[in-house]
């Protein structure tokens, strides 16, 4: 899990080293908001989806400016994942919580300071805690996630997606985005079966210096 750790931020630096070292313009922001998730599995040929499940992601960003339309934008996030699963009469809850890093390419349709955009890109993801949680009838326990590769780990750490994302900047550097990121890693230890994370996030932000 160490070296996965390590490999994530050295992508995030190289990324950002090559950037300056093309002399990029760079802006700084904040981003906050809600985060709603969903997994979907596939154990003993039967395929399911979770219900919904509502998190948090608040992060930083960055905007490299490549033209009037063209921007890179790596953002580094924390982000809630997971979903809920009803067997009557029991509900079973699993929360992710995940450091995110995707990195966008964005196209904006104005050369202002304000107007939409839309971009997308990869995602790559490390989990650094969760808990699966058993309520209803009368049972209420809960347990840490164990997270790894090894045949005694509930899941792997480590998650890749695709992003797809759109929104609105304002004069002044605040923007509105909406993002969909499409899980393609197994979250599974065993071979056989698969576990998919899905979430889309509605966010507020700012840009310094935009």
């Amino acid at each position: 899990m160490k070296i996965k750790i390590a490999i994530f931020f050295s992508c995030f630096g190289v990324a950002f080293i090559s950037l300056h070292a093309q002399k990029a313009k760079p802006s700084f922001g904040i981003t906050a908001g809600s985060a709603f998730s969903t997994y979907k599995t596939f154990v003993d040929n039967g395929h399911s989806t979770s219900n919904l499940k509502a998190g948090l992601t608040a992060g930083v960003t960055s905007s490299f400016s490549f033209g009037k339309h063209f921007s890179f934008q790596p953002a580094l996030n924390f982000t809630q994942e997971g979903g809920k699963e009803k067997e009557n009469p029991e509900t079973l809850t699993f929360t992710f919580n995940y450091v995110e890093l995707p990195l966008n390419f964005i196209y904006r349709t104005s050369t202002g300071t304000s107007g939409f955009f839309i971009g997308g890109g990869p995602s790559l993801a490390t989990a650094v805690s969760g808990k699966g949680k058993v309520s209803g009838g009368g049972v209420d326990a809960s347990a840490n996630i164990k997270f790894g590769n090894g045949d005694d780990d509930d899941f792997k750490a480590f998650n890749a997606g695709i992003n797809v994302l759109s929104g609105y900047s304002f004069k002044g550097g605040i923007f509105i985005a909406a993002n969909y990121t499409f899980g393609i890693s197994n979250l599974f230890n065993d071979n056989q079966s698969t576990f998919k994370m899905n979430y889309f996030a509605l966010k507020l932000g700012y840009l310094f210096g935009n």
